[in-house]
């Protein structure tokens, strides 16, 4: 035989009735509880404070979010090629006279100011990575690494580590002074398989 509970109507809805109740206290939000940052910033910004740096997504969707975007071009697919070596080598020989020559550029009448070389850094990395990119190293990713230093009695070591394949990938690496500064730029070329 098998059991059979009967409940009436008036306990079921009592059930009803405190599961709704547990449900509203669960949504409305504790003072006590500590806030998240998240939540912190959506409020914050909702407040008219300014926040110098936000994503889109933090923000929420805006106009410019909601508007459909601008039709784009359709994306190029190409075959496979199937080579696993380069065409053209990474020659540093080559890309570390066009290092000197690009820091001598930029640094010859240059002192040394903590605000103006972290600006320099930037320019000479974009400036240095065009030129490799530039001088024909088809299916090479290039990392550009550009570091500037007060010269004093103090040193200054730059190390990095890699992942690679010694016969396709290689670097080349430059250092220049002048009477205020020392400059080291950096330069990784990765074949793309």
């Amino acid at each position: 035989m098998s059991e059979v509970t009967i409940t009436d109507d008036a306990s079921s809805d009592s059930k009803r009735r405190t599961s709704r109740e547990t449900m509203s206290k669960l949504m409305t939000p504790n003072p006590n509880r500590r806030k998240s940052s998240f939540l912190k910033l959506a409020q914050s910004s909702q407040q008219g404070i300014h926040i110098r740096r936000m994503t889109k997504a933090l923000l929420g969707p805006t106009h410019e979010t909601l508007e459909e975007p601008p039709e784009s071009k359709p994306k190029i697919r190409l075959e496979n090629t199937y080579k696993m070596k380069p065409d053209d080598c990474f020659m540093p020989f080559k890309i570390r006279n066009e290092i000197s020559a690009i820091l001598h550029e930029y640094l010859a009448n240059v002192t040394y100011d903590p605000i103006v070389c972290a600006r320099l850094c930037c320019e000479i990395s974009v400036a240095i990575k065009n030129k490799v990119k530039s001088m024909n190293t088809p299916r090479h990713k290039v990392i550009c690494n550009v570091f500037i230093s007060q010269q004093t009695e103090s040193g200054i070591q730059v190390a990095s580590r890699c992942l690679w394949d010694a016969s396709n990938d290689s670097h080349a690496c430059v250092t220049y002074k002048n009477s205020s500064l020392v400059a080291i730029g950096l330069v990784h070329g990765i074949f793309y398989e």
